[in-house]
């Protein structure tokens, strides 16, 4: 599993809740800041001050949101997904054999 890189297309919403944030060491604060959450530290411990979209479905990421997603260990790739298309593709379009991409075992 691979996770989302900007210019993806969300396939869901992704909302955080306000409150702290566990998962995140001290230290990462300032960088959750940059990539625009908003972030405090209270008690050595990263709180979301308020509800926070990173990301809404069918949007394009943006390089903030992909990193995010990252952070908060979120896999959104959808290789399935071109698999199926491929082969619709091939069986649709091109009128190819769909028993040709079954394996004889």
């Amino acid at each position: 599993m691979e996770y989302a890189r900007s210019g993806f297309v969300a396939p869901e919403t992704v909302e955080l809740s306000e409150g702290p944030l566990p998962q995140f060491q001290h230290s990462m604060e300032p960088q959750l800041r940059q990539l625009g959450m908003p972030t405090s530290l209270k008690k050595g411990v990263i709180t979301l001050i308020k509800s926070f979209t990173v990301c809404k479905k069918n949007e394009v990421l943006t390089p903030e949101q992909a990193q995010i997603l990252v952070h908060i260990y979120i896999h959104m790739c959808v290789y399935i997904y071109i698999y199926i298309f491929f082969l619709i593709f091939c069986i649709e379009i091109l009128k190819l054999n769909p028993y040709m991409f079954c394996r004889n075992y």
